[in-house]
């Protein structure tokens, strides 16, 4: 289960800045050969850390090369509010329940990318996103061999004629 922080100096102030600065994190899962992936849903969990007075609110969005990147798949905003001097406000760890993926992601044969691409509204060395526990839900599936589905053809041919007889 992979995590990272990100410093808010380093982050955009919107998503679609991040976007159009190529600005995330990508994980990628790939199926093993004769295989296809039929991916359920992404979780993870998120966290705000900062110590300045006044409020942070972050939006985490999570985009897929499955239509190359061009449509979120869902967002995660939360805001944290801080008082300066009262030390490291860290929050509470946000759990971004499994985003459910439709059926584009079923019979995947190829490697999968997911970028989280993160924009808030402080720019500060001391402010954090966290995230965590990264998980990628779904299954593999065994591709037939083409000699298999053959004779799977043939052997419904075969039922289908000796209907008609």
């Amino acid at each position: 289960r992979p995590g990272m922080f990100a410093r808010t100096i380093g982050t955009a102030a919107t998503v679609d800045d991040a976007v159009a600065n190529n600005d995330y994190i990508e994980i990628s899962v790939s199926p093993d050969v004769n295989y296809a992936l039929n991916l359920t849903g992404v979780s993870f969990d998120s966290l705000l850390q900062f110590s300045q007075n006044g409020t942070m609110t972050s939006t985490i969005q999570l985009r897929s090369s499955v239509d190359g990147f061009s449509s979120s798949l869902g967002d995660l905003t939360r805001s944290l509010t801080s008082a300066y001097g009262a030390g490291v406000d860290a929050g509470t760890p946000w759990n971004y329940d499994m985003l459910t993926l439709g059926s584009g992601f079923d019979n995947l044969t190829g490697p999968v990318q997911f970028r989280l691409y993160f924009a808030d509204n402080i720019d500060l060395e001391s402010a954090v996103i966290r995230l965590d526990n990264i998980q990628i839900h779904g299954s593999t599936a065994l591709i037939p061999e083409p000699a298999s589905l053959v004779l799977l053809a043939m052997g419904s041919l075969l039922t289908l004629s000796r209907r008609r007889g």
